[in-house]
């Protein structure tokens, strides 16, 4: 198998529809209120993920602060999920982290290629006013890992996915921070230090 994956990590802010020039922000409740999603505004005035408030007014008095709408979210997701559907099948998607897989292994030659599929996927994304990064790999985690990490990587065999993943810090994989501080106790800092089989890469639906 082959997958797909793209991570929308302004799906926060798109959800939304937010389209003034002003620079925004959304808010994620935590122990306080922090900025979650930035548009490019926001970035360039300076502001950053995980600023309070307070901070962000204090830095760009004129930015635009915005409640999350997680239910918003939702509804985002699955309708990207469904537009997905023309690229391959079958697709899954993950709420909390906001990705979409789709099993290219069939369909790539219809698209000319790899190269041309990621191309088609991105000039669609443009039209619908959506940005995503996207990854290609043998397994759903990888894939997923080389959307938020590689940006634009496609590997089509597992020893390749391996070498790819190797130099990436263990924080890539979706694991608990419990889980995360253990191995780093144990003096492990990349995935090149441990062994990791490819079933550990995600084989499984979300």
């Amino acid at each position: 198998m082959l997958w797909l994956c793209l991570h929308f990590p302004r799906l926060p802010l798109e959800s939304l529809h937010y389209t003034q020039a002003r620079p925004a922000a959304v808010l994620i409740k935590q122990r306080r209120d922090v900025l979650l999603c930035l548009n490019e505004a926001a970035e360039e005035a300076g502001l950053e993920p995980g600023m309070p408030p307070s901070a962000a007014q204090a830095l760009c008095p004129d930015v635009v602060l915005l409640p999350r709408d997680t239910a918003g979210e939702g509804d985002a997701l699955k309708a990207a999920a469904a537009w997905a559907t023309q690229f391959g099948d079958p697709v899954h998607l993950d709420h909390e982290r906001a990705l979409v897989w789709v099993e290219i292994g069939n369909s790539r030659r219809l698209f000319g290629g790899l190269a041309p599929l990621q191309a088609q996927v991105q000039a669609a994304l443009e039209e619908l006013e959506i940005s995503a990064d996207d990854g290609i790999a043998p397994t759903l985690e990888a894939a997923a890992i080389l959307a938020v990490h590689q940006r634009g990587c496609a590997i089509e065999t597992l020893p390749e996915m391996r070498a790819a993943l190797a130099g990436l810090p263990l924080t890539a994989l979706h694991l608990a921070p419990e889980a995360l501080e253990l191995l780093r106790q144990a003096g492990l800092r990349k995935l090149a230090d441990v062994q990791v089989e490819s079933n550990q890469y995600g084989q499984g639906k979300r």
